[in-house]
């Protein structure tokens, strides 16, 4: 058994893995799968990780080899465990981990965005229901924003229930 291992809580959080506490239990959103609500559970008593998504489990050791795909040796070493220096990390795993990560708060930011806008809207159309004497001009708007509210709401069934294809491709519209 190894005695000197660093904490998993600090290198989760080190590798960028936002964690909230519930109990006595930290969780979070998988890293090692797609998923909207989390199911990763860190118990700090026992020092390991379980993802009630995908079965994944493990330690500090386990976690890093997996999250930086390296080798049980490489992993110790990454960690501090053992003298040696530290590998090198394969910069197109790095790169895409960060495009992954950039992708994922665009998603998440987006969502919130289509979220205000739709809800602006909603109000706007309540009030203008209400009011039989709107003028010409109040009508045309009240047409422009009822479009532009089905043009949200489908962007957010994209977001909700799309598929990862269809999600990137709303992506992509978007960021060009």
């Amino acid at each position: 058994m190894i005695e000197n291992k660093p904490d998993i809580l600090a290198i989760l959080m080190q590798e960028g893995i936002e964690l909230r506490k519930r109990g006595r239990l930290w969780w979070s959103c998988c890293p090692f799968h797609r998923e909207r609500t989390p199911s990763f559970a860190v118990n700090p008593d026992r020092q390991s990780f379980y993802c009630f998504g995908c079965g994944e489990k493990g330690d500090v050791i386990s976690f890093i080899q997996k999250i930086r795909n390296l080798s049980f040796k490489d992993a110790l070493i990454y960690l501090n465990i053992t003298p040696g220096e530290i590998p090198k990390v394969d910069r197109k795993v790095e790169r895409q981990q960060k495009l992954k990560k950039a992708y994922a708060k665009w998603l998440k930011d987006y969502y919130r965005q289509l979220c205000r806008e739709s809800v602006r809207l909603h109000k706007n159309r309540i009030t203008v229901q209400d009011d039989p004497s709107i003028s010409e001009e109040e009508a045309w708007k009240f047409a422009e924003d009822m479009g532009k509210l089905a043009e949200i709401d489908h962007k957010l069934d994209i977001l909700w229930e799309g598929s990862p294809e269809e999600k990137f491709q709303l992506f992509k519209e978007i960021v060009r």
